[in-house]
């Protein structure tokens, strides 16, 4: 009787040590936000949550994230697969706000290092999201996905949705990016007449420049008060170039948007 109570008592302070020393995992499913993985902490959830119900009252658009292990079990899935597995997610889980489910997801898979990005718009003329728009808020977080800061990446995918819907509300126009001699010229009309006079000086130093030219042979380099030279030629003998390519991080995308019909489409995702 002694033996099994030492026992009971042994299996009972492992337990009671594993519960307290256990890493919590806040496994949670809310309206917006879908961590099957348990990568964000309560607090996180709850933020991410509140702001997608916020978007959901002010612009009728449901935005969505969900932290899954792979795609369907596949931890290489092509770009297609990606989206047909985002397009399915959004059904399954009957995503979208309005008469037209109006939504966008995006997919991370946390095992297989995938993501995707869909969306669905039963009006066209409702989605404020451009291919380039849903391209430039994709090279906003997956560099954070890429380092596992996945709260980070679900908060930077969450400000740039926001951006853009308020910039389709105010222009009605799918937001896009901004032009450089567009900015420039904006620069140039705050500035005024001390950019104009600027111009002006750097324009003429630039005329007095015009009849210098760049000195190519080795004999200009010399001190010709030290040096001598009976008889001076320059003449290449070889040349040689080496290229290496610069990696893309764009190698890892999966090549374009793809209009599935029914109102979706997806951005073929990558790799993180």
């Amino acid at each position: 009787m002694k033996t099994l109570k030492k026992i009971f008592v042994g299996m009972f302070s492992v337990a009671l040590f594993a519960t307290l020393f256990a890493v919590p995992a806040y496994a949670e499913s809310g309206s917006y936000v879908f961590d099957e993985m348990g990568v964000l902490t309560s607090s996180e959830f709850q933020a991410l949550e509140k702001q997608g119900a916020d978007y959901a009252d002010q612009y009728g658009i449901g935005v969505y994230i969900q932290f899954t292990d792979m795609m369907n079990g596949n931890p290489n899935p092509t770009s297609s697969q990606r989206n047909e597995y985002g397009r399915q997610v959004f059904l399954d889980k009957g995503l979208g706000i309005g008469s037209g489910k109006n939504g966008i997801i995006v997919i991370v898979a946390v095992q297989s290092r995938d993501y995707v990005t869909v969306k669905h718009f039963g009006d066209s003329s409702q989605d404020p999201f451009s291919d380039e728009a849903v391209d430039a808020l994709e090279g906003r977080y997956t560099e954070e996905l890429s380092n596992n800061d996945w709260y980070d990446a679900a908060r930077y995918y969450y400000d740039a949705v926001g951006e853009q819907m308020e910039y389709f509300t105010v222009t009605g126009k799918q937001w896009t990016e901004p032009d450089p001699m567009s900015l420039l010229l904006k620069i140039l009309a705050t500035l005024g007449i001390p950019a104009a006079v600027a111009f002006m000086i750097t324009g003429n130093d630039k005329s007095k420049m015009k009849t210098a030219r760049e000195a190519t042979e080795a004999f200009n380099y010399l001190d010709r008060s030290s040096f001598h030279l009976t008889v001076s030629n320059d003449q290449f003998v070889n040349t040689t170039m080496a290229v290496a390519p610069i990696p893309d991080r764009d190698d890892n995308r999966g090549g374009g948007w793809s209009n599935m019909g029914g109102g979706f489409s997806g951005s073929g995702g990558g790799k993180f």
